[in-house]
């Protein structure tokens, strides 16, 4: 039942905002049992929430920590997890680069790492080597890149995913490509 809630979850026709949440969650803290809730918050709910559905995207707990108080809502908040660390910015702003394919990369003599970055987003290329953070793609996958481009391209700016579905279609455009 946790999977099929935290997939109707992040649907981005079934946001609320977050402070509501907040403020029914205070709400039931106060009138049922507040012993009960002595510990517990709406972020870190969310955060066993998302672990406990086993949602491929290796958010981790502090990441959902972190940028829970800043998010509108939960597709928000994980577009606000999935942005690029520090340290692929330059000036505020992302370096950008027009990549061939995977398999053009591989025949010239690049090499292709598993990226170590809990950050999605934080594609590297130095001395040679390729490195991109591990995305698991299974059913949901879709609907839940699709919801955070949907969000993304009404209310943000700069537009990590989907600058980050741009360089993975340029990157993955054939099964040779995939293989590879």
């Amino acid at each position: 039942m946790k999977h099929s809630l935290v997939d109707d979850m992040w649907l981005l026709e079934n946001q609320l905002p977050l402070f509501i949440l907040k403020d029914l969650f205070a709400l039931a803290k106060r009138e049922v049992h507040s012993n009960l809730y002595e510990g517990i918050s709406m972020s870190k709910l969310t955060c066993e929430l998302w672990e406990a559905a086993g949602h491929n995207l290796l958010i981790g707990y502090d990441l959902l920590e972190e940028h829970f108080p800043k998010a509108e809502h939960f597709v928000d908040l994980i577009r606000l997890c999935l942005q690029p660390s520090e340290i692929g910015m330059q000036n505020g702003e992302l370096k950008t680069l027009v990549a061939p394919t995977i398999t053009e990369l591989h025949q010239a003599g690049v090499k292709f790492k598993l990226g170590s970055s809990n950050h999605l987003f934080d594609i590297r290329f130095k001395n040679g080597t390729l490195e991109i953070p591990k995305l698991t793609v299974v059913d949901e996958t879709q609907a839940l890149i699709a919801n955070l481009q949907d969000f993304e391209a009404l209310n943000c700016e700069p537009t990590y995913v989907n600058d980050y579905v741009v360089i993975m279609n340029y990157l993955v455009n054939s099964p040779k490509d995939v293989e590879v």
